[in-house]
């Protein structure tokens, strides 16, 4: 005859009853669903897409800037040519400065001209410069070449 161990109804001190195994897994274990994602899943890729949003938000706003400062040497640039072509077109050269202020849609751009002798008789230096703001700092586009006096 085999002795058997009498059935205890409460549990040992210590012990974890819901943890009995039943089947191979613990008693009160659900398997997770397959098909959802875990709160710490979630959480690194809404980090990875807020670094990845403030990267591409900060790209577009230096494009942004860089276009318009690209815009306003572009400008500058014309309105040098054009101030010099007038100066070469008008034929007269007299040493000295002289600077102004555009009108219309190019009145955020100033101008001034300086025209110096050179060693050779009636041959000039011409020094075109036109100056505008960009946000708090003056910007400037300079442009010089030689012209003979009519």
């Amino acid at each position: 005859m085999t002795l058997r161990k009498p059935h205890r109804k409460t549990p040992k001190k210590g012990s974890r009853p819901w943890l009995a195994r039943r089947g191979g897994r613990p008693i009160g274990h659900r398997p997770r669903p397959s098909g959802g994602f875990s709160i710490l899943e979630v959480l690194t890729a809404l980090a990875i897409f807020s670094v990845a949003i403030v990267g591409i938000a900060q790209g577009i706003t230096m494009q942004i800037r860089t276009e318009g400062v690209a815009e306003n040497v572009t400008r500058a640039a014309m309105l040098a040519d054009n101030t010099m072509q007038s100066l070469r077109i008008s034929g007269e050269l007299t040493v000295g400065e002289e600077s102004s202020q555009f009108e219309g849609e190019d009145s955020a751009f100033t101008w001034q001209y300086a025209i110096e002798d050179t060693e050779t008789p009636g041959l000039f230096k011409v020094k075109v410069s036109i100056f505008w703001l960009d946000g708090l700092a003056e910007r400037s586009y300079v442009i010089e070449t030689l012209m003979a006096d009519r």
